[in-house]
Order: structure tokens, then C-alpha cells, then sequence
């Protein structure tokens, strides 16, 4: 009997085994696991996240599973929730165009809140992570584009699918327990983009992770479901999309760029969507990369003379007026997500690697103000989604411009190691210290060698 398209997600995702994963992979897996532990033990310091612990505090109920930067423990779903928005409150978290969005952090947060909880190894936290990022990014492929062109968080909804995958793998659930769960997770699946700028974003990536936990912990406990929700008539990829992409989702990754000359991903890597994943080095909307990186090479350019700039053009894909086009940012959430102020921190050399940066103060300082009303955000179904385009007029009549494509990966992943550790170092020290910030950096290379990772969780307590 021919095998169902849910049921084929799910084999997938089980059969991932640590022996069997390239050494670039697991590098890569080694960095993202880095890099959400920065973001995420910096993120629990968010108003939304403290606001978030208390109110879930408040309904009571002990727990043993620990959120990284808190001193707090709780259940293992309420963990995952907690956790999952942390690790997005500053969106500063990793992306792909796979989704598109942000397939990692509703995966460890539902991955780490389980494995604490059963004792897993770290050898199994690897293969779950794996399983579950792989499982977000061919469910993102599946329905795209329309279905985050209709304006679903695709990050929640497709990531939600990843965590159930990555908490089945940790569970061992077997290719039909695993097919409920995906049912069971599809009836919570929720995610709007008409939240960005606000504190639902984030916690759209906690409820994914939590929902995904859950769904595992029901199917294992008997619980049933849709068991073909990917294919059914009125299944997910039915309602929420007019694409559905099956021989795309169950193939191998269709990257934005040919990477064939690149060494991890010219090799056995390349088949994994996890080669492809794109950190953030500007605690912004990665949608706003390119237009700071436009700003930056005309400041190169310009040095310290920004009254020369008469006028700016910012050219981008129209697909960005629905994510971050906020034209007069208020609030440090909306600043994340104003492409006219991201390009005037660009053109100013404003520190955007710094979360601090993007504050209702920042936001309304009159001198970036000035040169954000100097800029015009231009939609262009020409442009190509990732690259923007800046040219910029100036005083003495001269034009200037600037391009950035911000789809590209990093193909020297020794370079990309020792950036991931700068940004894990300034997001991590300040909360847990030096000394704690190098071990646990020595941990993550050999999360592979732990029995069980309850001691390391332990070690992101305050």
C-alpha cells in the first residue's frame, strides 16, 4: 500500500540516528544549539517573558524542567511554552526560507523541556533536533508560498509540526504514533503575522513548542487524531494554503542559491535544509537585514557626513509591507520591524548586534527620526525577497547605492563558529557570567558525550 504523505513526514523524522548525520551537520546542529542558548537566556529577561512566567506561576503546580536564565522550574508542557517565547522574545533567533521563518526555536524549547524531563541523552537531544528542524522546513515547503503570503506566522505553524516530530523521536514513538501526534498538534497549529510587533510573535513560537510536546505525550498515552491531516481533503496544508508541494517536501532542499562550489554544502550536508539555516547577527526581523546592510556600505562611503544625504530610496520585494513595514515604530517590538528605521541605523552605524538598540527610546530619538523621514520604502514585485536595493541622493546632486542579498549562508563554518561565539559571549556573560558562559560553550561541543542533560540544564539557572 502506498505509504501517506503524513506518514512519510513521520518516517523521516524517525529515522534520523546520530551516527548517520554528516560532521558538517552536526557542527551546524552544534551552532544553532549555541546560538539559541544566547538568545534564549537573554530573551527570559524580556518584559513578555517575565510577564508570561507570572501569570503561568500564578495557576500553581510544581515542576522539575528549567527555563535557561530564570531561577525557575515548572511542568514540562508550561516549560516548553515559556521557553519556546523566550527563545523569540528579541527576535534575534535563526531563520530559513524553508519555512520561511524561524524553525529552531519551537524545536529546543520543546526538545530540551521534554529531554530534562525523561532523562534523555544528549546524543538524543542532537538526533530530535535534528528530526524536528528537517520536519518544520518540509512542512514550510509543503504549503509555501501562499500560505505564508496569506498571513499565517509560518514559524508557529509549521514549528509546531517540528516539535511534535522532535519530542516523538525523544519519546520513540513509532511512524503511526507519530502520525496522530501530527493530528493532534494540527487541531492547535496557530500563528498570525498581524502579530508582529507585539508580544504574541514569541509566544506563537511557545505555543508551538508546548503544543508540540503535548501532541507527543497524548498519542503516546493513547490519545487519537486525524492520523492523515497532511493529506486530507480538508487537512492543514488544504485549509491554510493553495499550494501543496508533496514531492518538494519529501526531496531534498531547493536552496535560494547553488552552494555546489561550497565545501559543507557541495557534500553529503546539502542533503539536509539544516545546511541552509541563516543567523542573525542584527537583533531584528531578518526581513530588515539587508536594508541595515545597505545603510552600512553607504556609511562606509559617506563616513561621518550623513547631512550630505538628501533623500533615500529603500527598494524591496512587496512581500515585506506585511512584515516589516512599520513606517513610525513607537515601541522596541515595532522598531524590530521598521525597514526606514533599521536602514537609518544602518546609514548611522547604530549597534544593531545590541538588543538595547531597538527601544521605544531609540525608536523616537530625534536624530534617527530625522534620517528615517529621509527614507522611502519602495515595494517592488522585481526585487527578490531577501536583497534590497538603496540608492541614496545627496545634497550636491551625486547618487550612491547599495545592494544586499541576505539569503546567503556561511560556507566557512570555522568563521561562523568563533561570530556565533562572540554573539553567544554578549548575550550570555552579562546574565550568567564569564566563567559559567565558557563551560556551558564547552558543554555544547560535547552534548554528544552526556548521558543525560539535566546536570547542563541545571547550569542555566540563575
Amino acid at each position: 500500500m502506498e505509504k501517506s504523505l503524513t506518514r512519510a513526514l513521520a518516517d523521516k523524522a524517525l529515522a534520523i540516528n546520530f551516527d548517520a548525520l554528516p560532521l558538517d551537520i552536526v557542527e551546524i546542529a552544534r551552532h544553532r544549539l549555541l546560538d539559541w542558548l544566547g538568545v534564549t537566556v537573554a530573551g527570559a529577561g524580556e518584559p513578555l517573558s517575565v510577564q508570561l512566567g507570572s501569570v503561568l506561576s500564578a495557576q500553581g503546580g510544581g515542576g522539575r524542567v528549567s527555563i535557561p536564565g530564570t531561577g525557575m522550574r515548572v511542568p514540562g508542557v508550561n516549560a516548553a511554552l515559556m521557553t519556546g517565547t523566550a527563545s523569540h522574545a528579541m527576535d534575534y533567533d535563526d531563520v530559513t526560507f524553508s519555512v520561511p521563518g524561524h524553525a529552531s526555536a519551537p524545536v529546543l524549547a520543546a526538545t530540551f523541556s521534554l529531554a530534562e524531563e525523561i532523562g534523555a541523552s544528549g546524543r538524543q537531544v542532537l538526533e530530535a533536533f535534528v528530526a524536528g528542524y528537517e520536519t518544520t522546513c518540509r512542512v514550510g515547503v509543503l504549503m509555501a508560498p501562499s500560505h505564508y503570503a496569506r498571513g499565517f506566522h509560518a514559524t508557529a505553524t509549521a514549528g509546531v509540526f517540528g516539535a511534535t516530530a522532535a519530542c516523538a523521536h525523544l519519546l520513540g514513538l513509532g511512524i503511526d504514533t507519530l502520525s496522530i501526534a501530527f493530528g493532534i498538534a494540527a487541531t492547535r497549529s496557530a500563528g498570525l503575522k498581524a502579530s508582529f510587533g507585539t508580544s504574541c510573535k514569541p509566544t506563537q513560537s511557545g505555543n508551538a513548542a508546548s503544543t508540540g510536546l503535548l501532541a507527543a505525550l497524548l498519542a503516546q498515552a493513547g490519545f487519537d487524531g486525524p492520523a492523515k491531516v497532511f493529506e486530507h481533503r480538508i487537512g492543514v496544508p488544504a485549509l491554510l494554503s493553495s499550494d501543496f508541494n508533496a514531492d518538494i517536501a519529501l526531496g531534498l532542499p531547493s536552496p535560494v542559491h547553488d552552494f555546489s562550489e561550497a565545501p559543507r554544502i557541495g557534500s553529503e550536508a546539502a542533503a539536509f535544509h539544516l545546511a541552509f539555516n541563516l543567523f542573525k547577527y542584527h537583533a531584528s526581523c531578518y526581513e530588515t537585514h539587508s536594508a541595515i546592510e545597505c545603510g552600512s556600505k553607504i556609511a562606509a562611503q559617506l563616513g561621518e557626513n550623513l547631512v550630505q544625504i538628501s533623500s533615500v530610496r529603500l527598494r524591496v520585494n512587496r512581500h515585506l509591507n506585511d512584515i516589516c513595514n512599520i513606517k513610525s515604530p513607537v515601541t522596541g517590538l515595532e522598531a524590530k520591524f521598521s525597514l526606514r528605521l533599521n536602514a537609518a541605523f544602518g546609514l548611522a552605524k547604530a549597534p544593531t548586534a545590541d538588543p538595547s538598540l531597538f527601544s521605544a527610546e531609540k525608536a523616537l530619538d530625534p536624530a534617527f527620526v530625522a534620517l528615517r523621514d529621509k527614507i522611502d520604502v519602495e515595494l517592488n514585485d522585481d526585487v527578490a525577497i531577501p536583497v534590497n536595493t538603496m540608492p541614496v541622493r545627496l545634497a550636491d546632486g551625486r547618487t550612491l547605492e547599495a545592494t544586499h542579498d541576505s539569503s546567503r549562508p556561511a560556507t566557512d563554518l570555522s568563521a561562523q563558529g568563533e561570530r556565533l561565539k562572540s554573539k553567544f559571549r554578549a548575550l550570555f556573560q552579562g546574565i550568567l557570567g564569564t566563567e559559567r558562559s565558557q563551560q556551558v560553550f564547552s558543554d555544547v561541543n560535547a552534548l554528544h558525550e552526556m548521558s543525560s542533560i539535566e546536570p547542563f540544564m541545571a547550569s542555566l539557572l540563575v
